[in-house]
């Protein structure tokens, strides 16, 4: 499961126009439990992932900039 940069996600959401109701049904859970995975009170599935980055034509990196700067620290090891 992965918890996601919350308000990345809202914003990109918000800026397609969708509701969080229309992003539950495309991922088929509640619009509660989106809710809770927007907030990153709970993690989202790659599947889910895959599909987010999907309708709203952003790059999963993006919204998990905070792991990516951290991966991006970890390897710099790996570069000298």
């Amino acid at each position: 499961m992965w918890l996601v940069n919350e308000m990345k996600l809202k914003e990109y959401r918000k800026n397609k126009g969708f509701t969080q109701t229309y992003i539950a049904k495309i991922l088929g859970i509640s619009q509660q439990a989106y809710a809770n995975k927007e907030a990153g009170k709970r993690g989202f599935t790659t599947k889910e992932l895959i599909i987010i980055e999907k309708i709203m034509n952003v790059k999963i990196a993006d919204i998990y900039d905070k792991l990516s700067k951290e991966i991006d620290r970890e390897l710099e090891v790996y570069k000298k």
